[in-house]
């Protein structure tokens, strides 16, 4: 499960979840289904851990830090301050993710070279997305005519009044910061030990952190629920059966069109 597995051909060393050994390319005999790990970035299990435990701690301590410093904002321009608290905060996630990728760099990288597959499944895996966006936005204008829940509202405000900051954060930072929290760190140490359970805790993790169960509206936070459950189980089957660069490039896209959409 947390082993190294050493290549009877070549003695190379690797993750013992890889079908091939990296160097010689001779088939681990030892490994689960190709189809299901094969494609998956690998990192060790303590990087795994990690990428997500620093990750959330980041996505906590930040703003606490951000409101020390430009705490007198929130009364003064509060869009504005949210716009540099998620800014600053998944910046600084992404440098920190930088700096750890250094020793799997090649290993990360090949993850944009598998061929035609992740883009396939980027494709299928984003219009599935849309078109099941588009169909529960439709089913939550008749429950609940006019409202949305308050990550998508603060988003919508940010995105208006400061576009630059808004489209950095949330088109380039935090697709790249949130795939190695949710798919690399948490469902892919959690697919060491059982797969279904990796899929269960991570889309349901990925879903309720998007939530604010203190809103005052709680009837649009509920109807937001499936959306985000919908997108956490594509972009964790995405990044099962295409890699990085499937659930990566779906969340770019994601969150590239909805960016137009709202200064459209």
């Amino acid at each position: 499960m947390f082993e190294k597995r050493t290549c009877p051909e070549c003695q190379k060393q690797y993750d013992d979840h890889r079908y091939r050994c990296p160097k010689c390319h001779l088939i681990n005999e030892f490994a689960r289904d190709e189809k299901k790990i094969n494609m998956m970035f690998w990192p060790s299990p303590l990087m795994q851990v990690a990428y997500f435990i620093a990750g959330m701690l980041l996505l906590f301590i930040m703003p606490t830090i951000m409101q020390a410093c430009y705490g007198s904002l929130i009364s003064t321009n509060p869009i504005l301050y949210s716009a540099l608290a998620n800014f600053a905060t998944y910046c600084s996630i992404f440098i920190l993710f930088v700096l750890l990728l250094i020793p799997n760099y090649p290993a990360f990288g090949k993850q944009f070279a598998h061929g035609y597959k992740p883009y396939i499944i980027f494709a299928i895996g984003l219009c599935l997305l849309i078109a099941f966006s588009y169909f529960w936005s439709w089913i939550s204008s008749i429950i609940l005519p006019g409202t949305i829940n308050d990550n998508q509202s603060a988003v919508n405000a940010v995105t208006i009044d400061y576009p630059l900051l808004a489209l950095f954060t949330t088109v380039f930072f935090a697709p790249f910061v949130e795939e190695l929290i949710y798919r690399v760190g948490l469902f892919g140490f959690l697919h060491r030990i059982n797969r279904y359970l990796a899929y269960a805790i991570t889309i349901v993790f990925f879903a309720l952190i998007h939530i604010n169960f203190t809103s005052p509206n709680l009837a649009s936070e509920a109807l937001a629920i499936p959306t985000y459950l919908f997108a956490a189980f594509i972009l964790t089957a995405s990044y099962e059966k295409g890699g990085f660069a499937s659930s990566y490039l779906i969340h770019v896209a994601n969150n590239l069109i909805a960016f137009i959409l709202i200064l459209a």
